[in-house]
């Protein structure tokens, strides 16, 4: 037991010691100079976090920069923890935990000798293996226990365990020897013996546990040692046992040592590769396994059906290290085959090699040998691809004569409902450049008439693109906020807005735009179509197909070979930058948009064409009559050339409806269609004016423009001052009696959940009375709401009971202030302001309200009473004054 005991504690400090070792030879992370500035400028407790979390060592890191030391990780706080982590901090640690699963993938792909992974097991030193079936072979030996069960006239289960002199003592029947005895032997003498002497009783015999016997592992196994197995255990068994072999052990040469002298060799590729376990012989007590090192070595990687680390012996040429990778994938390319070798001069040389020679197979195979066998290439060049909005998008076989019929031969079976027949392209490669030219045709004269021109012959790897035919901008959950802030451009914001929509084709890489939210319910709605088929038409837009081949063209695009681009804006359903294919005209550019607008104005649009030389480039304009162009005008439908932009007019003065709400005690309440022009009085006069319960004072009126306009400062400053905050929650405060940064945050997320009313204060009764200063037109969405009339006053903010009483002219503000119980502590009293019915603020006593310093409260208004927002409680003023005290003394008591 001491021995079994001390053996127990030498291994265990072998195995610690090993797992240390691979934990102190794992290299830390290499991080670049950019990193390590930003890691230098975060403050100590994240700089320590990052570096436990990723193993940066600290002598990576400038000390001078770092106070402490790193006794342990010291993970940020959580957001709701009141810390909120820098921007630097989360990009820092965003490269560095991509850097970290970069690195461990690489490790992953890394080429792996074969086999070795399969005895990889936990050593288990001191249990034997027992639970391995018996043969009828099984020689019984001391230790080995047998099972006997008894049934008939005598019911009776025994167990008998081999003895040092090789019997077991059976009751009635006297000794019997076993040992040396085979357990088939052993079963049947036992049977017989027991039919003969005992009439009536018969028995059924098997082994229980099996006897241990004691082997030593040796050479390059994981863990050398050893082990206790069962007597059936064999060589693999001990191996398993051990941990199987280490990183520099050979699974190709395996010993078996008795009495110090070899009794078998076991090359395990014959029980991993062919399956024979002839060699994989019985162990005996005392036997030794060696592990033999690793030896010579070749690699095989790309098409192969185990790419691994294979080692060689013997004369073992290319054929057979390719069969022991399972031979060569159905994409595997035996034409060129690469050999790398090393050679006698220090330099690895490259071969190629055709293997589907019999002669080059046959070749010897060299210690650090590296194959590498390349894929066939993926199909043959002569197909031509179909993509965008169809039924079966893919690749088709090319044969001479081939048009676009064949590939369509139908609309039913071949297209989708939300395909555009109207406008379909080529993309055509042409030269050995691969540049690209465009064709344009008329998918559904090309199915429906298969002798007009649209039928194009395709040539080889022709890209053919079909479009969907519905602008799904129309059905964004933003489109109508878009669309009225469209219309609520002032002239300065039109000018910034046509800054920003002019983004040449250069720059397109840095624009990248998310994929507007499809409100699927409206579009299936009114399109008709399921969600799976709208997802389908959102890929194949012409702002999604055409965006790449644009690229392309842009990049083939050189002195002299200006970009084969044209674009149309305006009264066009798909405004944009199109290519301009081998018969562009007018017509065709607008067929390419997506046909004309209602709105577009026929008699007159402008084509600005750009004429560049080599010296100058002048802008010309030429005017285009677009019904004589739409007709095939040879004299309007002029061809179109690079860079040329197409400008839609529309009809003047057409609009869409442009409605108001009247609502409240209005004589006839409801929507109202707009006339251009119409103002706020003329449309309460069609609407026969207000009702005799109407608060003429206190309506209200808002307008789309200003809430919008309002929302979008509302959401600015909200952002701007959880950026401020963000910013000082990481420097050390010097007061503990402000805010704390959730605190902060908390106030600032419901700001920015605050919703803009878009309210503007109006003058009704100047209005009603036909003052035409006060007069104003309308626009779209305006809304008036004219309550009824209610002779109230409220008090809102820091008052006792904040409520609502009935007017009284003799009172003023500060006798309603008293009814509502008064003031609390935390109250402004000199920013004391009321709200007027009709929406104006002013300040009472200001001495600007008509001229009077005291105003009187009218029907509807609101007292607002705010709270001081430098308001401190006793305990925090005195907490403040005793630390400025004890500032004041300490500075005295420098001075003497």
């Amino acid at each position: 037991m001491k021995l079994k005991l001390l053996y127990t504690v030498r291994t265990l400090a072998f195995v610690t010691l090993t797992f240390i070792g691979s934990l102190s030879s794992q290299a830390a992370p290499d991080i670049s100079p950019e990193q390590m500035q930003m890691l230098q400028k975060l403050p100590p407790e994240q700089q320590k976090a990052l570096a436990i979390e990723y193993g940066i060592s600290l002598n990576q890191i400038d000390q001078s920069e770092i106070s402490g030391t790193f006794p342990e990780a010291v993970l940020p706080e959580k957001r709701n923890q009141q810390t909120v982590l820098s921007s630097d901090y989360l990009e820092l640690r965003k490269q560095l935990e991509l850097q970290k699963l970069e690195d461990e993938k690489a490790k992953e792909d890394e080429l792996k000798r074969f086999g070795l992974g399969v005895f990889s097991t936990k050593p288990n030193t001191f249990a034997p293996i027992s639970n391995l079936p018996v043969t009828s072979d099984y020689i019984l030996g001391p230790g080995d226990t047998i099972l006997v069960q008894l049934f008939g006239k005598e019911n009776q289960s025994l167990q008998f365990k081999v003895n040092r002199q090789g019997t077991i003592l059976f009751p009635e029947l006297g000794p019997i020897s076993v040992a040396g005895q085979s357990f088939l032997s052993v079963k049947n003498a036992i049977t017989e013996r027991i039919a003969e002497q005992k009439i009536g009783v018969r028995a059924a015999v098997s082994m229980g546990e099996l006897r241990s016997i004691e082997v030593f592992v040796s050479g390059d196994s994981y863990q050398p040692g050893k082990y206790l197995v069962s007597s059936l255990a064999t060589i693999t068994h001990a191996l398993y046992a051990s941990g199987g072999v280490s990183e520099s052990g050979s699974l190709r040469d395996i010993r078996l040592l008795r009495n110090g002298k070899i009794v078998k060799h076991l090359d395990l590729y014959d029980l991993l590769i062919f399956g024979n376990s002839a060699n994989d012989v019985r162990l005996q007590a005392g036997d030794v396994v060696f592990v033999s090192p690793l030896g010579a070595t070749a690699k095989v990687e790309g098409e192969v059906v185990r790419p691994a680390i294979y080692e060689i012996k013997g004369n073992e040429t290319i054929s057979n290290l390719i069969f022991y990778a399972g031979g060569t994938s159905d994409k595997a390319y035996l034409g060129s085959v690469n050999l790398e070798r090393y050679t006698k001069e220090g330099f690895i040389s490259l071969t190629t090699l055709d293997l589907s020679d019999s002669k080059s197979s046959a070749q010897p195979i060299n210690n650090g040998d590296s194959i590498v066998i390349n894929p066939i290439l993926k199909s043959d060049l002569r197909f031509v691809s179909v993509k965008g909005n169809v039924a079966r998008p893919g690749k088709y076989q090319w044969r001479e004569g081939l048009r676009v019929s064949d590939i369509f031969p139908s609309v039913k079976g071949r297209l989708n409902k939300s395909s555009d027949l109207d406008y379909s392209i080529i993309v055509r490669t042409f030269n050995d450049r691969n540049d690209i030219s465009v064709v344009q045709f008329d998918l559904g004269n090309a199915i429906l008439k298969p002798h007009s021109i649209d039928n194009v012959e395709l040539q080889p790897q022709d890209e053919i693109l079909v479009f969907t035919r519905y602008n799904l901008e129309a059905f964004t959950k933003d489109f109508a906020i878009k669309e009225t802030q469209d219309e609520l451009l002032t002239i300065l914001d039109a000018g910034q807005r046509a800054k920003l929509e002019r983004v040449e084709l250069s720059d397109s890489e840095q624009v990248k735009e998310k994929d507007p939210e499809i409100d699927f319910e409206k579009a299936s709605l009114m399109t008709g179509l399921t969600q799976e088929e709208i997802e389908l038409a959102l890929a194949s837009t012409r702002k999604k197909l055409l965006t790449p081949l644009l690229m392309l063209l842009q990049e083939q695009s050189a002195i002299g070979k200006r970009v084969q681009t044209a674009e149309v804006l305006g009264e066009v359903r798909f405004p944009g930058i199109y290519p301009i294919t081998d018969r562009e005209t007018v017509k065709d550019l607008i067929i390419a948009a997506g046909g004309l607008n209602d709105a577009a104005y026929l008699l007159h649009s402008e084509l600005i064409r750009t004429n560049v030389s080599n010296y100058n480039a002048e802008t010309e304009m030429l005017r285009i009559d677009l019904a004589k162009a739409m007709d095939n005008s040879s004299s309007q439908n002029i061809q179109i050339a690079p860079m040329d932009r197409l400008n839609i007019l529309a009809i003047p003065n057409i609009r869409k409806q442009r409605t108001v709400s009247l609502q409240g005690e209005v004589k006839f309440p409801g929507t109202y269609v707009l006339e251009r022009g119409e103002t706020l009085g003329d449309l309460l006069k069609r609407a026969g004016g207000l009702s005799t319960y109407a608060h003429i004072d206190g309506a209200v009126f808002t307008r789309e423009a200003l809430r919008l306009r309002e929302q979008e400062q509302i959401d600015s400053y909200a952002e701007s001052i959880r950026q401020e905050v963000a910013k000082k929650s990481l420097r050390k405060s010097g007061s503990n009696f402000g805010s704390s940064a959730s605190e902060q945050l908390e106030l600032i997320e419901q700001m920015s959940g605050s919703v803009a009313l878009g309210r503007m204060v109006i003058d009704l009764p100047a209005i009603l009375d036909g003052d035409i200063s006060k007069d104003f037109i309308l626009e779209d969405q305006d809304l008036l709401f004219v309550p009824q009339f209610r002779n109230s006053i409220t008090i809102m903010g820091e008052v006792q009971l904040a409520t609502s009483y009935l007017l009284d002219k003799g009172l003023s503000y500060k006798d309603y202030i008293n009814q509502a119980g008064g003031i609390k502590k935390q109250a402004d009293e000199d920013r004391i302001f009321i709200v007027r019915a009709n929406g104006s603020v002013y300040k009472p006593e200001s001495g600007f309200w008509f001229g009077n310093k005291k105003n009187p409260l009218e029907p509807g208004d609101t007292i607002i009473v705010p709270v001081d927002s430098d308001y401190r409680d006793a305990l925090s003023t005195w907490g403040a004054v005793t630390q400025i005290m004890y500032q004041i003394g300490v500075a005295a008591n420098a001075f003497k």
